[in-house]
């Protein structure tokens, strides 16, 4: 659950269109009571509906969780899309950017073309995700070296095009790093990072989501899904956004007491993100704790 960006069972579409709500709770229940011990079963970051099908595991009650997902559905036409996103003024910005990037050399979007490209572009993007997390002062899911050679194994293992991964490089050099995966749907964006310097000045994590979105519609590709987060990017640029709920089913008191403290987390962090002002207030408190624990563990380490 942890390094998914969706809560979504995976579950056979007739089984999901069969069962309904009451077997779903019915079903939990069952496998926690066989594991024993379990006071509270907490399913997160589920989509309401499976294409047509409504999520049987999405309980009455259900809460609507504080990140929203994101797709863009990318029709044939990228100026039509472009114009229809972006205002003449932030079209202008966006030109002046690339003007800037330009001027520091030469800007092409480079594919990775097998498997060990692959593995080298996933291993720097997360190397670059890691040290923007914490700078953030957020929870880093890629932390466990378990969960970074899995994605880059599987990279280098590729043998079907499952997976992409891309670079924007400006003057040879390495400003914007993505990769995610295919589908029969459209491509799924799973990680993008940019490195430091000049060019991180001019947004050229932008400007690799512009070219990727230009390549996804002169090859066919019918959709870009960039997943979980409400960060700016993804707001901005994505035209399809889907909420995703939270459900909780107590098995114990201690259960009933864990939900109400996650009801209100749950509730709180809605209204943080509601107010800006409080949103980034939060933001940097989270960044000062991140940096006080690293600087105990860097200290504990020198000992």
């Amino acid at each position: 659950m942890d390094v998914n960006d969706y809560g979504a069972p995976i579950i056979l579409s007739g089984v999901a269109q069969q069962l309904d709500q009451s077997e779903a709770i019915a079903l939990v229940t069952l496998v926690a009571n066989a594991i024993s011990g379990i006071d509270l079963i907490y399913l997160t970051k589920q989509p309401a509906i499976f294409g047509s099908i409504a999520n049987p595991f999405v309980f009455q009650r259900s809460l609507l969780h504080h990140t929203s997902a994101h797709r863009i559905i990318l029709g044939d036409d990228w100026s039509k899309y472009y114009s229809s996103q972006r205002s003449g003024k932030s079209r202008r910005r966006l030109r002046e950017k690339a003007s800037a990037l330009q001027k520091l050399g030469p800007v092409t979007l480079r594919f990775a073309q097998n498997g060990r490209q692959k593995a080298d572009l996933v291993a720097q993007c997360l190397g670059l995700k890691i040290r923007q997390i914490e700078r953030l002062g957020h929870w880093n899911p890629f932390h466990d070296e378990a969960v970074r050679s899995l994605l880059t194994s599987h990279a280098l293992e590729d043998k079907h095009d499952t997976v992409w991964a891309v670079s924007l490089d400006v003057d040879g050099t390495a400003a914007a790093v993505a990769f995610g995966f295919t589908g029969t749907s459209g491509w799924l964006l799973y990680q993008m990072a940019m490195t430091e310097g000049q060019a991180a000045q001019h947004s050229p994590g932008i400007h690799l989501l512009q070219q990727l979105m230009q390549h996804c519609i002169s090859t066919g590709v019918p959709s870009l899904d960039l997943s979980l987060g409400d960060e700016s990017y993804k707001t901005d640029w994505c035209n399809e956004h889907l909420s995703l709920m939270t459900s909780l089913l107590p098995l114990s008191y201690k259960g009933r007491i864990v939900a109400l403290v996650l009801r209100t987390r749950n509730a709180l962090l809605l209204r943080i993100k509601r107010n800006p002002m409080a949103y980034d207030f939060g933001q940097k408190v989270k960044a000062f704790r991140q940096n006080v624990r690293a600087k105990f563990r860097n200290g504990a380490e020198v000992k």
